[in-house]
């Protein structure tokens, strides 16, 4: 019995794909960017956003090659206060001032990254004082 070359094409891209999802993930890492560009960003705005980047690697503390998740990843917020998180999709919107942890765990294999966020807010009006010199 002849196997034709187009099914073994399929064969060994599907035993790839398996590999890519088994393959050893030993770190991740979170970090979250700016909706309009793609600066690290650890501080936000009252009210404003900022989109998360989770990445797992091969090597231990974000070192190796990056892979993709291998399972679904969730977010939380230490302090929903603070920074609120969509926990499907990770991304952070800044409520109140102050500083909370989000934290992204992939469900499939147990790894856990943390990015700190800290939230301010913007100047609405400003002063000027004059003081006498001696």
């Amino acid at each position: 019995m002849f196997v034709n070359n187009s099914a073994l094409v399929r064969i060994a891209v599907a035993v790839e794909d398996l590999v890519e999802i088994f393959r050893p993930r030993l770190s991740s890492t979170l970090t979250y960017l700016r909706r309009k560009g793609a600066d690290n960003l650890a501080t936000i705005l009252v009210g404003k956003t900022a989109s998360p980047v989770y990445q797992e690697w091969s090597g231990p503390n974000g070192t190796g090659d990056k892979l993709p998740p291998a399972g679904n990843v969730s977010y939380a917020s230490s302090d929903s206060t603070v920074v609120s998180v969509d926990p499907a999709s990770g991304a952070a919107t800044g409520v109140a001032l102050g500083s909370a942890q989000v934290t992204a765990a992939d469900a499939a294999n147990g790894l856990q990254a943390t990015a700190t966020i800290n939230v301010t807010e913007t100047a609405a009006s400003a002063t000027l004082d004059y003081t006498p010199n001696p």
